[in-house]
């Protein structure tokens, strides 16, 4: 496992080094799984890019977000991975300017608030 920063990251979104290791090796034994997952993710996307903005709608995207972010990192911890998201997101870095192009301007700006009310932050 990685010192520092990266470590310490890693140990919030595994728990363990040992659950990182067995999520690195699944995911290396199935990386058909990673690729449907991230498809998912793109679709889940453009969910939010197309949504009429319906508190329960929006809701319901980031659930859906939640759970594929728990699957595609093979983590329990979806909240704390989802909450560095939205940060970033917010933050309007280059990842969100990058998936604005691909998703639509201010997509990232949306998908953070939702995770961001959807946990209560």
């Amino acid at each position: 496992m990685v010192d520092g920063k990266v470590g310490i990251e890693l140990l919030q979104i595994y728990g363990s080094r040992e659950k990182y290791l067995s999520a690195v090796e699944e995911s290396e034994q199935h990386p058909e799984v990673t690729e449907k997952l991230q498809e998912e993710l793109k679709n889940i996307c453009f969910l939010f890019r197309d949504s009429t903005g319906e508190n329960g709608e929006i809701l319901e995207l980031v659930k859906r977000l939640e759970d594929n972010t728990r699957k595609m990192y093979r983590t329990a911890n979806a909240r704390y991975v989802l909450l560095k998201v939205a940060e970033d997101y917010l933050a309007n870095g280059k990842t969100a300017q990058v998936l604005d192009g691909l998703y639509g301007v201010g997509v990232t700006a949306t998908i953070g608030k939702a995770i961001n009310e959807y946990y209560g932050v």
